[in-house]
């Protein structure tokens, strides 16, 4: 079968062995396959992604001297079934960030406000829609993907050349400076003294329950690259919380004082669970989703090293998919 290698560096577009599925395995005919932001690191960090994995305790990730047909995105159809398997589809069943949207938890009172808007970002806004998040802020460089944020639902799109993503946006139970919070709850505190038989701490547990406390945005940081989240950190509003997504292969620093007198929350996220596959499958199925503003082009197997180059262009793509039944070589 034809299929397209990735090993030190190189992409070998070229004929590979038919797989055969194991025990508790399903073989799956791939319709589509995405290129991945991963897919692009693993190219040329191979090797330091292996030992960042095996710190966090998986050893198998792929190095830079095997020969590896890359593709995690797929979709397809069920072609077979090894030994084993227990619950099977009938053949020609079709099968298809939602995780860091979930662990963002922005709720209906929040405000997001996205970091980049290449795939990982429009991906975000959407979800953050979808979920009916009330205002989503974008921000990015790119002209192209600032309008690819716009039809993916977002409510305020920013230049961060030309504006502030953190003046962009109605600034509701958002704080200043830790002193105005200090002072808002002494404030507070002396005018629910004066209510009989209530106990102002009990009405301060209620706030926090039910988030009428102030609090910040939930900031998503989809770029991935040094020196991002310490500029978060540096504009967010008090009380905020950040979710960092993009992947950055490189050594970062932040300053980690103004996480403190900001109380900042610092988050990360990777992947997601079988919950969070399934949810993200209804959506697409109920139409609460709609990922075509993210799929800016499509290539067949012989077109797949143009397309990883086009890739680092912002201004043309975002999500590329492989569709192994066409030869089409070029976008």
């Amino acid at each position: 079968m034809k299929a397209v290698v990735c090993t030190e560096t190189r992409l070998e577009f070229g004929d590979v062995p038919a797989p055969v599925p194991a025990r508790d395995q399903v073989l799956i005919d791939v319709s589509r396959c995405g290129i991945c932001g991963s897919d692009l690191h693993a190219r040329v960090h191979a090797d330091e992604m292996a030992e960042l994995a095996a710190e966090t305790g998986y050893r198998d990730f792929m190095r830079s001297h095997q020969r590896v047909v890359l593709g995690h995105e797929f979709s397809g159809t069920v072609a077979g079934y090894g030994p084993g398997c227990r619950k099977r589809w009938p053949v020609g069943t079709a099968v298809v960030e939602w995780h860091a949207v979930r662990k963002g938890d922005v709720g209906k009172r929040r405000n997001a406000v996205v970091i980049g808007c290449g795939p990982i970002g429009l991906a975000v806004i959407t979800m953050l829609k979808a979920t009916g998040v009330r205002t989503v802020v974008a921000a990015d460089f790119s002209t192209r993907r600032r309008e690819l944020a716009r039809q993916c639902g977002a409510d305020v799109v920013v230049d961060p050349a030309a504006a502030s993503p953190w003046t962009s946006y109605p600034r509701r139970r958002e704080t200043t400076s830790i002193t105005d919070v200090l002072g808002l709850g002494l404030d507070t505190m002396e005018k629910l003294r004066r209510i009989p038989r209530l106990p102002w701490w009990h009405a301060f547990a209620l706030a926090d329950t039910v988030g009428a406390t102030p609090s910040g945005p939930v900031v998503f940081e989809c770029v991935g690259m040094p020196g991002v989240i310490d500029g978060i950190l540096a504009g967010a509003p008090l009380r905020s919380r950040v979710v960092v997504v993009g992947v950055c292969m490189e050594t970062d620093t932040f300053r980690p004082a103004l996480a403190v007198n900001k109380e900042i929350e610092l988050r990360f996220a990777v992947a997601y669970d079988p919950r969070e596959f399934r949810d993200t499958l209804h959506m697409l199925a109920d139409g609460k989703v709609d990922p075509t503003p993210l799929i800016t082009g499509t290539v067949g197997l012989p077109g797949v090293e143009s397309a990883f180059a086009a890739l680092g262009d912002p201004e043309v793509h975002a999500k590329i998919l492989i569709d192994p039944e066409i030869s089409t070589a070029s976008l």
